[in-house]
C-alpha cells in the first residue's frame, strides 16, 4: 500500500520489509483500523501541504483514532482532553466559536497535514508502537517537505520537537503538548494558529483558513 502523492518516499520499501508493521494489520487491538493508517497523507497531498501539525501517537481509546492527529469523527460526542485544549486555544487565539465536533478533516483539506510521529497504537496502551518503524516515515516526510521551503511545522510536545532539526530550513512553531498533563506548561497561550499563519505570510504563502464548522 502506498499513497500516490507520497509514492516517491523510500519508506514504502522498508514498510513492506518490516514484519512488525505488516503484522499490526491483523491485530484487532491495533488502532486505528488498517485502512486509516495513512489517512493524513491521503487527505493532504504532498504538493498541497502548507502546515504540518505534528502530534505523538493516535488516541488509544477504541472508536476515536481515524488517521489524523488529534481528530475524531463527528459521532464522538465526548471530545478527548487534548482536543478540548486545542479548541480552547483555537478560540482564544483566533476568536472563533467552539466547533460543533472534533472532526479536523476540514483542516486537512486546506493544506494542514495532521501527522502523528507514530501512526498506530495498541488499544489502551499509549506509545506502545514507539520504535517499531513509523518514525522512519515521519522523519522522511518532514525532510521531503522541508525541501519545499514553503511549509510551516507546528511541533506539539517533546516527542514532536525531536524532529525540529529535520524541519530546517522551514519555520517552526513549537509548543507544549495539549494533553492535560502539559497544556498549562506552554500550550495555552501559545497562539499556534496565528503564529503559523504569520510565518506562511512571511514565506509568501496564502494563510490557512482555520475556521471549523
Amino acid at each position: 500500500m502506498t499513497v500516490p502523492s507520497y509514492k516517491h518516499l523510500k519508506f514504502w520499501k522498508h514498510f513492506y520489509l518490516n514484519s512488525d508493521l505488516i503484522d499490526l494489520g491483523s491485530k484487532n487491538n491495533t488502532l486505528p483500523a488498517r485502512d486509516k493508517w495513512f489517512q493524513a497523507l491521503e487527505l493532504t497531498p504532498f504538493d498541497k501541504v502548507k502546515v504540518v501539525l505534528l502530534g505523538q501517537d493516535p488516541y488509544h481509546t477504541k472508536g476515536m483514532a481515524h488517521g489524523l492527529a488529534f481528530s475524531v469523527l463527528p459521532h464522538n460526542k465526548g471530545l478527548p482532553a487534548s482536543l478540548r485544549n486545542i479548541f480552547k486555544e483555537y478560540q482564544a487565539d483566533l476568536g472563533y466559536p467552539q466547533p460543533r465536533n472534533g472532526d479536523l478533516r476540514t483542516w486537512a483539506s486546506r493544506g494542514v497535514l495532521l501527522l502523528n510521529t507514530i501512526l498506530t497504537v495498541e488499544e489502551g496502551k499509549p506509545l506502545s508502537h514507539k520504535g517499531i518503524g513509523w518514525e522512519k516515515l515521519t522523519y522522511e516526510i518532514i525532510r521531503e517537505l522541508a525541501t519545499k521551503s514553503k511549509v510551516v511545522f507546528i511541533l506539539l510536545g517533546k516527542q514532536a520537537q525531536e524532529y525540529k532539526a529535520a524541519c530546517d530550513p522551514c519555520p517552526v512553531v513549537a509548543a507544549a503538548h495539549p494533553s492535560p498533563l502539559s497544556a498549562a506548561s506552554g500550550f495555552h497561550g501559545s497562539k499556534i494558529f496565528s503564529k503559523a499563519n504569520q510565518k506562511l505570510e512571511e514565506l509568501g504563502v496564502e494563510k490557512v483558513d482555520w475556521r471549523l464548522p
